[in-house]
């Protein structure tokens, strides 16, 4: 018990919504029996005060020869069966509606309070339920105390609800002695209709009640521990540490990746320390240079590293270099306002390396790109 109890305090934290749907799945959802009495309260009390005369009225035709013709009723064996066949269908007949409004009684609440839960869950065998122990927490615990003052105040309730309903009527009861029957039938289902509506009314208070008490219970059950509400977070979002290292990861390979395309540049642009821009431009297949490597710092060393051992030119050219990095990611072509900036250089690495890029033909084109011309110092 002293367990117990230090596991419902350590529970703190409101259900997640993961939570409530397994529990939903398992058949763990707020109900409660009042609204259930509501449902078949209303149904009986339209059943009564909607179809009680026709019915009557259709129940009285039906037999109605059988009372006053009983000499013309076929007694023998063919003719008996037919006849209580077509009476047992028109019985059949009458209580077709009142049979269906019972049936979504019965199923209505699970939808309101649900939106319709079906489950087997609850149906599967648990030693719980033949404990002992639980049983008689579910005798004399605090659930049970609660549902039998519950009971009490309710039928109090309608009790009282009832004896003020008829108490206006108690001087009608002398007059029905001389009354005949149709009267005293419809004065009975006149005053039972009244208690009837009086005791739908007091159940439907009781069940919103009762489903907002139940809900409140359901999810006080449902609470977590914050334990419980890590381990689901790692479970539906991934551990923590693990999302780090596979991020650190999958930095490490576009930092190779990177570095992979430095001796494929044309030209390296450093700060000349701190940045480092790698570019690459093909004038057949690119209408301006790619920017394929860039760093910071110790990035930009290992940028100017490689490019010094694969042979790649080098300008220094700090303005350039930062703006370029600030404004362009890696596989992106530089943005058309630095063109010319890095045209001149282009055509300077050209120049040292004594390439002469394929001309293109002539255009109105004011990208410098279009055909750069190796120019002298």
């Amino acid at each position: 018990m002293a367990e117990e109890a230090q596991d419902e305090a350590s529970k703190t934290e409101e259900p997640t919504p993961r939570k409530l749907e397994e529990a939903r799945k398992k058949g763990q959802v707020a109900g409660s029996r009042e609204v259930n009495h509501f449902f078949m309260m209303l149904a009986l009390t339209f059943i009564i005060g909607a179809l009680g005369i026709p019915m009557m009225h259709q129940t009285l035709a039906m037999l109605k020869p059988y009372v006053t013709q009983p000499d013309m009723v076929e007694v023998s064996g063919l003719a008996f069966e037919q006849q209580m066949q077509e009476l047992m269908a028109n019985f059949a007949m009458v209580l077709m509606l009142p049979i269906l409004l019972a049936v979504i009684a019965v199923f209505a609440p699970n939808v309101v309070q649900n939106k319709w839960v079906f489950t087997t869950e609850q149906m599967k065998p648990k030693f719980d339920k033949i404990s002992p122990m639980k049983g008689a927490n579910r005798l004399f615990g605090m659930k049970a105390i609660v549902e039998f003052i519950k009971n009490i105040l309710k039928l109090t309730i309608i009790g009282v609800a009832i004896v003020l309903v008829v108490l206006p009527f108690t001087d009608q009861f002398v007059l029905l002695t001389n009354a005949g029957l149709p009267e005293s039938l419809e004065f009975a289902r006149h005053l039972a209709l009244r208690m009837l509506i009086a005791a739908t009314i007091i159940l439907f208070l009781f069940g919103i009640i009762d489903f907002i008490y139940q809900r409140f219970m359901l999810m006080k059950q449902l609470r977590m521990t914050k334990q419980e509400l890590k381990d689901e977070y790692k479970q539906q979002e991934g551990d923590p540490h693990i999302k780090a290292k596979v991020k650190q990861l999958r930095r490490e390979r576009a930092r190779k990746r990177m570095m992979a395309n430095v001796p494929k540049a044309d030209v390296i642009i450093t700060n000349p320390t701190h940045y480092a821009i790698a570019l690459e431009y093909d004038p057949d297949n690119m209408k301006a240079p790619r920017l394929t490597a860039k760093g910071v710092d110790a990035v930009a060393k290992r940028i100017r590293e490689s490019a010094e051992k694969h042979k790649v030119p080098i300008v220094r050219n700090p303005p350039l270099a930062r703006i370029l990095f600030d404004t362009t990611d890696v596989d992106e072509e530089i943005p058309y306002e630095h063109y010319q900036a890095v045209a001149k250089i282009i055509g300077y690495v050209y120049k040292l390396k004594g390439k002469t890029p394929k001309k293109k033909p002539e255009s109105k084109s004011t990208n410098p790109f279009k055909n750069i011309k190796v120019q002298k110092k």
